[in-house]
């Protein structure tokens, strides 16, 4: 997992509990075998929050606080009172501008409508945004789900296609020991380069600073696919997919045509 630029990439969302008091931001994020134990339902956040009202575990919930251990039980506030709070699983250190960042599987886990009753009032706004962004691409074809529908086939065969290609060189890459051996390899292309452990590219500055480094297609597990900006994996899970933002993973879901129509 890497730390990421906060604009855009990302679903992001800054609510307010009942009493106006702001709640920390919430950010979504899935970049496949760079993202910690299988990207399962977790949260990572800066260790500056660590050992806050924000972010303590679970045994103390009043000062002092002791830090959160990594692959432990930790508790989560999303406001400064303390009155909306849960206990998640905590995979380590994340981005900065002290905010959550989750999992697909952490959506998916919270954001069922079974759930939204017995949560933090933030998490609950966000789930309930991002379940009705999600109805837009629950009226579309979805590829990744479905590969062999006709309209899919091109799109599905293209992305795989990609992935095959870069699939040879994340092997190289983790063959020849890392991205640093493999960067330093005689006549290898600035194009070619990769960082964090082989599953991203290195990016220009304006890379950086727009959309972040840029996310390589064979980081994505088996049967999902990098998005359009190459910041997440996308999955063919609609409400995951669609946290990530309106265009990420718009592609894979295709606007059914009605008969008759062109």
């Amino acid at each position: 997992m890497i730390f990421r630029f906060m604009i855009a990439l990302l679903f992001i969302c800054i609510f307010y509990a009942a009493n106006g008091e702001a709640a920390i931001q919430i950010t979504v994020y899935g970049d496949g075998l760079s993202c910690p134990n299988n990207c399962d339902s977790h949260v990572v956040f800066q260790n500056n929050l660590n050992g806050t009202i924000y972010a303590h575990d679970p045994s103390t919930r009043i000062q002092p606080f002791k830090t959160c251990e990594k692959d432990h039980n930790c508790e989560i506030c999303f406001t400064k009172s303390a009155k909306e709070c849960m206990t998640v699983m905590y995979r380590g250190e994340g981005p900065e501008d002290g905010r959550f960042d989750v999992t697909p599987n952490f959506i998916e886990q919270y954001c069922s409508k079974d759930s939204l009753g017995s949560m933090p009032e933030a998490l609950a706004t966000m789930c309930k945004q991002i379940s009705l962004d999600a109805n837009e691409f629950l009226g579309r074809t979805n590829c990744i789900l479905h590969p062999n529908e006709p309209v899919c086939s091109e799109i599905i065969e293209k992305a795989e296609a990609t992935k095959r290609d870069d699939q040879k060189k994340y092997d190289e890459c983790k063959k020849l020991g890392g991205d640093k051996k493999f960067n330093e390899a005689k006549g290898r292309a600035k194009a070619e380069k990769r960082t964090h452990d082989c599953t991203y590219a290195e990016s220009t500055p304006e890379r950086k600073k727009k959309l972040g480094l840029r996310l390589l297609p064979a980081a994505c597990p088996t049967n999902s696919y990098v998005g359009r900006d190459a910041t997440d994996c996308c999955t063919g899970k609609p409400l995951a997919d669609r946290a990530f933002g309106k265009y990420e993973c718009s592609s894979f879901y295709l606007e059914i045509t009605p008969a008759g129509k062109n």
